[in-house]
């Protein structure tokens, strides 16, 4: 089912092109970002690849990360490669 999942998001952004997408607030500049579902399913499929590379187990993956791009990228690139994401707030520096 994760391949399905994957697959769907997959192919509904390549069929909206670089025009749909996700804006996310930058505290620091106090401005939007915006990031087409291209770039993030690609972040996803760079991310998932690393625990492939690592030979991890099929699990659960932690994900603590300070902003909203990377958590995202983190949880669609364990879905993908059929790990269960586990989001939790990273601790305050």
């Amino acid at each position: 089912m994760t391949h399905s999942f994957f697959a769907t998001l997959l192919s509904r952004s390549v069929a909206s092109g670089e025009s749909a997408g996700i804006h996310f607030f930058d505290r620091a500049n106090e401005t939007f970002r915006f990031v087409s579902y291209q770039q993030l399913l690609a972040g996803a499929n760079r991310w998932g690849m690393q625990l492939r590379k690592r030979d991890a187990a099929r699990a659960y993956t932690l994900i603590a990360t300070h902003a909203p791009f990377p958590t995202l990228t983190a949880f669609f690139g364990a879905i993908a490669h059929g790990h269960l994401p586990l989001i939790v707030a990273s601790p305050r520096v």
